[in-house]
């Protein structure tokens, strides 16, 4: 949040305006039940929004019906880990290529390990040259149909 600015509205109540930004741009918000959320909204915050999206002759705007402050903490924000677990007889070429085309649509910041267990007991473990979203629905469940009951996807 940056350029805040509190007001009075017509019914004597607080109201702010002020810029939301990410690393892709901005837009202007407008909160009018500031004093439920002032403890949110303030310069350099950190915040979840939900709200309308207007789009009219000023411009586009959110119009703000909740503010959170968003909790940045080493535990939520860390990368996560994408574990496939297969038995080696799936270790195949057409496999990993389905493989490769169902982690290239889901991009992210977390990792992906292959855990391929032998028929012997042991377990190779390989982290594959990708990033992806772990937290994404679609795809834990292609990939759970992937790998079916013969292997387990786990996010660490």
């Amino acid at each position: 949040i940056s350029n805040v600015v509190v007001k009075l509205t017509k019914r004597g109540t607080k109201m702010a305006t002020f810029t939301l930004e990410d690393t892709t741009g901005s837009i202007e918000a407008i909160c009018f039940k500031y004093d439920d959320y002032a403890d949110a909204i303030h310069e350099d915050a950190i915040v979840k929004i939900k709200g309308k999206f207007e789009h009219n002759d000023r411009g586009n705007q959110i119009i703000c019906m909740n503010v959170e402050p968003l909790v940045l903490d080493e535990k939520s924000n860390r990368p996560k880990v994408l574990e496939v677990n297969i038995p080696a007889a799936l270790l195949t070429r057409p496999y990993m290529d389905t493989l490769g085309s169902i982690l290239g649509r889901y991009p992210g910041l977390d990792h992906v390990e292959l855990r391929v267990e032998a028929t012997s007991g042991d377990i190779m473990r390989m982290e594959l040259p990708c990033r992806i979203d772990a937290r994404n629905m679609v795809l834990l469940a292609e990939m759970t149909d992937l790998v079916g009951r013969q292997g387990k996807v786990l996010v660490a």
